[in-house]
Parts: structure tokens; C-alpha cells; sequence
């Protein structure tokens, strides 16, 4: 598990930067400048995300290679949690597109380490 998630990170780290430069490279694509500012505001959210999808998969992998699936269980519980964040942070906080780009990078990184400790306890 380890290795695998140390290369997926390192893999992490030019998609990080790729992000940083989305709105550029979107107008450069062609793209106009009000929609790529609003991609952008949104990748920016998702950055976090990217190094939970790294920690997620070989965690997946390791409990499917055990026969052991809390994953449904674990998702059902983040997905509640998800929508109930997602609303307060988009529409009482106010925080639009970052906030719910945030909220998805946050509910991904509640899988991976529900899925940790459920490893390790």
C-alpha cells in the first residue's frame, strides 16, 4: 500500500500544478475568460482532492483484496454528510463554487481516512 501511495501522490503533484493553471490554459483553449475564472475558482477547491483520490485507491484495493467492504457503508454515511455540508457552505455560508468544490474534496478525504482507521482498528 505504501509505495503505491507514495507514486500516486508524486503522480498528485503535476495534476496540482496543471490545476493552479487552469484558467489560462482554458483561454488559451479558447474558452472565454468568465467561464474559465469560474472553472478555475472550482479546480481550485478540487486540488485537495486529488491526493485523496491517491490514498483512497490503494486502501480500495487492500480491503478488496481482503474481502472486506465497508466502502458502502462508509460512502452512504459521507454521501448524508456531503449534502448537508454542501448546502450550508454553497448557500448559508455563501461560498458558491469553491465552496462546494471544497466540500467534495473534503467528503473524499472523510472515505479515505474512515476507511484508515478502519484499517488499523
Amino acid at each position: 500500500i505504501r509505495s503505491s501511495t507514495v507514486l500516486l501522490m508524486a503522480t498528485g503533484i503535476p495534476l496540482t500544478v496543471f490545476y493552479v493553471f487552469s484558467r489560462p490554459v482554458l483561454i488559451l483553449l479558447g474558452e472565454s475568460p468568465e467561464i474559465a475564472r469560474a472553472a478555475a475558482i472550482f479546480v481550485y477547491g478540487l486540488i485537495p482532492q486529488i491526493f485523496a483520490y491517491a490514498a483512497n485507491f490503494p486502501i480500495q484495493k487492500f480491503l478488496q483484496a481482503q474481502s472486506i467492504m465497508p466502502s458502502a457503508y462508509i460512502s452512504s454515511a459521507t454521501l448524508v454528510l456531503h449534502l448537508v455540508l454542501s448546502y450550508l457552505v454553497v448557500y448559508r455560508f455563501g461560498l458558491g463554487l469553491l465552496g462546494a468544490s471544497l466540500m467534495l474534496s473534503l467528503s473524499w478525504w472523510i472515505i479515505v481516512v474512515a476507511q484508515f482507521v478502519y484499517i488499523v482498528t
